[in-house]
This record gives C-alpha cells, structure tokens and sequence, in this order.
C-alpha cells in the first residue's frame, strides 16, 4: 500500500523550539518527504522564526533512510537575555572582624576595629545602575520580554544621604557607620576616657553610641542608645544597649549581680557569672563561666580555648563552640529556642478586640469618619468621636497581633532547625533542650553536632 511521508511539528512550551515529533516514512510509491514539504509544514504551524535549512534537508534524508528523526530541531527562536540587577558598593566593612593579624601570624583579639569613622561629605556607598536585557522572540515570530535588571536600593537611617543624581549614599555628619539589618546609618559616637566609677557616676547616651576606655566597675550602669564599646572590663554593673556591646576584655561578674542586656550582639574575652540578654549572637573568644545567657541568635566560642563551662545558655539559632561542659561533669544548660509567645492568648485578644469593632461598625456604621460625623447630631458627636477612635485602636492591634503571631510561628521554625556544633568535646553533665524535648549527656562525645531530629521527634548527635 502506498503511503505518504509525515511528520508532526512539537512546539516547545515556552516556544523556542519546533522540533520533529511522530513522523512516519513513506511506503511503497508514496511521496517522500523533502525539506520543501518540511517547510511547507512549518509554516502551517505558523512557524516563521529561525528555521534551519540544513537541518530540513537532514530530516529529509533521515526519513528517507528510515532514520529515527524524532525531537531533531527544526527552527529555534532566540531566548531574551535578561537584565543585570544592580548593585551596591559598599565603602566600607560590611562584616566585623574577628581581629588584627600580626606579624608574627598571630591575631590580636584587642583590634577588632568594630567602630568605623566618617566625616560628613564621605561616600559611603556606590549605586551602580542595572543593565537592560534583550527581548527575544520565538519560533511563531512572539516577542519574549526579558527580565529586566532591578535597581539596587538601601535602608538609610540617621545621618546618610542619597546623592541629587542618586549614586551615591553619604554621610551627613562626623561619627560612626553601622549596617545592621540592611539599614544605613552615621551615629555620633561619645567617648569616655577612664574608668566608669565614683569620679564619672552613672553614664547615660540618649543618642549615639558611647566609647569607655577604661572599665566599668562593679555597681555602676551604662545606658546606651546604640553601641556600646568598653576598652578594658565589665565588672558587676548593669549595662543596657541598644545596639552592640564590645569588650575588649572580659566580663567578671558575681553571681546574681548585674548584667548585660543589648539589642544587638555582645563580644568579649571572656565572660564569668555574667547575665546577658541579647537579641543578636554573644562571641566569646576563651571561657564562658557559668553565665546565664539569653541571645536570639547563636552562641560562638570558636576563637582562643572557647569553652562553655557550667551555667545555662539560651539562643535562638544555635551554639558553635570548641567545648562544652568539663571532665569534672560540671552541669550545663543548653536550651535551643527562646521563650515562646502565648500564641492562644494572642488569639484570644484579637477576637474580642475584632468583636469590639463589628459592635462599633454596627453602632455607628462604615462609612468615611466625615461623613458619619456630618450624619451624627451634634450633642452626640464627641461620643462618636471617642468610638471611632477605640475601633481604630483595636484595628491596629489586631494588625500588630497578626503581625506577631506570624512572626512567631517563624520563629519557632527557624529555631527548630538550629544547631550545636563542637569541634572538640561535649562532656557528660551537658543537657540539650528543644522544644518539649531534652538530651543528657552522659558520655563524653567529639567533633560532633546536636540537633532535632523531626522524623524522630527526638534530639540526636552526630559527627560535624
């Protein structure tokens, strides 16, 4: 029987390709198939774009010695080139560092340089533009819009500028840069020469950041707004920070007096019987002594001895250290995730204040407040008022409610999947707490990390 040659032409989804798909030789005295014919095909398909000419004629004599021709390329289209986002320069240190290397190869943990100066007028970052992408088209002759590049935008705080021409961001002031949660700012730093003691009294910045040379002595306190370095010690004061604390040595407290409390991170040599609450990473570089610590982020002891040793340590994203616990088996608490929210409480009070407000929209009604006023007789008005004020409070607090509860289950995920990692030794008399559960250690352990295992539902270690 004679029968002709055919082929199927396969359109790629995002149509960059036609391409061969069923195609059947001809038989007996059928017509054979051609690249003309292809041709002829390709256009009834509505193919108009990058069609390959070698690539028919292969096709061609492919079928015509029963060749398997299936998913050869008939025609491409031209892919659109996307744009290049932009970018940011920064013009100075965006990480802290750890320390100063020596000559000799050693680092010297005293010169973190973690405060970085400016004058007013000094760049501070570069905005380099995006670049455009090319469109392209495919095979049926549609344009493929590019992704275009995207502009590259920074959070500027106090004291930075954007240049007229939007290229660079400057200082407005003399004082300190600090990028921390991707926002820009320049602070005015003060700086305390000396001890703070019975000469000094009490120190207190409402704004900027504070530089003490000397120590802080036992009984004293040291308020800060934003950051907070001390030269020299921490002695059994109380220290409250807004941002980051940096100890150029220790902190040497007795037990139950003072504490740190920073919004940001803590660094120090070392820490003993200290209380400190952070809301960033606390990084010490030799021994930190039984210490009550609360951080939202991690627990570094990574540099010099770095041991934890005794007291109860509690951080929202992990502990990396070289050592935990002693051979003596001196008890230490390790507890991954912080205090969690009464999320059932929280809903609770979002659906008696959302009750408040239908009664009030029911009482007055929904209208724009100017035109329920208008509505309203005069001697009723000021009552109105007061109405409509309570519903736009508790619309804000249900919005800040909501806010919270999704933050929080966030959390909550975040700090489940935190690690300890020692790359050296827990000891026996260590406890792991997550969550509802715990892990005792009871035989000492090396190189090894500890976690939540989900499937299990259970903390487990294993090697780093």
């Amino acid at each position: 029987m004679d029968t002709d040659a055919t082929v199927d032409v396969e359109i790629s989804g995002d149509g960059l390709q036609a391409a061969v798909g069923k195609a059947t030789p001809a038989r007996g005295g059928g017509r054979p198939m051609t690249a003309q014919a292809l041709g002829e095909l390709l256009a009834r398909r509505g193919v108009i774009r990058g069609i390959d000419p070698a690539a028919l004629d292969l096709v061609a004599r492919r079928m015509h010695d029963r060749e398997d021709v299936h998913g050869m390329v008939l025609a491409r289209g031209d892919a659109a080139q996307d744009g290049v986002d932009g970018r940011l320069e920064f013009l100075f240190r965006t990480e802290r560092s750890v320390g100063e290397a020596k000559a000799d190869g050693r680092i010297d943990f005293h010169e973190r340089h973690a405060i970085q100066t400016v004058k007013a007028g000094d760049v501070l970052a570069r905005v380099h533009s995006p670049v455009a992408g090319t469109p392209g088209r495919d095979v049926l002759g549609n344009p493929i819009p590019p992704r275009e590049g995207q502009v590259a935008t920074l959070r500027t705080g106090q004291n930075v500028e954007l240049s007229p021409d939007g290229s660079e961001y400057r200082a407005k002031i003399d004082g300190m840069v600090n990028y921390s949660s991707q926002v820009l700012s320049v602070t005015a730093t003060f700086e305390h020469r000396g001890d703070v003691d019975l000469a000094s009294g009490n120190l207190k910045v409402d704004r900027g950041s504070l530089v003490i040379a000397g120590t802080v002595r036992a009984g004293f306190s040291v308020t800060v707004e934003q950051d907070l370095t001390v030269g020299e010690a921490i002695e059994s004061a109380t220290i409250v920070v807004g941002g980051d604390v940096h100890v150029g040595r220790g902190v040497l407290m007795h037990e139950g007096d003072g504490r740190i409390q920073a919004g940001g991170s803590v660094q120090a040599r070392f820490a003993q019987n200290a209380r400190i609450v952070a809301g960033g990473d606390l990084v010490i570089d030799n021994d930190l002594t039984r210490c009550d610590v609360q951080v939202g982020g991690r627990v570094v002891a990574t540099a010099g001895k770095g041991r934890i040793l005794g007291g109860r340590i509690r951080c929202g994203e992990g502990v990396e250290a070289r050592e935990i616990g002693s051979e003596a088996g001196t008890p230490t608490h390790v507890y991954i995730g912080l205090e969690r929210l009464d999320l059932e409480a929280l809903a609770k009070e979002r659906e008696t204040l959302e009750t408040l407000a239908r009664k009030i929209d029911a009482a007055i009604g929904t209208r724009e407040p100017r035109e329920i006023l208008e509505r309203t007789p005069p001697e009723r008005r000021e009552a109105v008022v007061e109405l409509m004020k309570k519903r736009q409070v508790a619309i804000a607090r249900c919005e800040e409610i909501a806010s919270g509860i999704q933050e929080e289950k966030e959390r909550v995920a975040r700090e489940s999947r935190a690690r300890v990692k020692v790359s050296q030794t827990i000891h026996p008399g260590t406890w792991f707490y997550v969550g509802d559960h715990f892990l005792e250690i009871r035989r000492a352990i090396h190189a090894c990390q500890v976690f939540l295992d989900h499937e299990q539902k259970a903390i487990r270690h294993g090697p780093l």
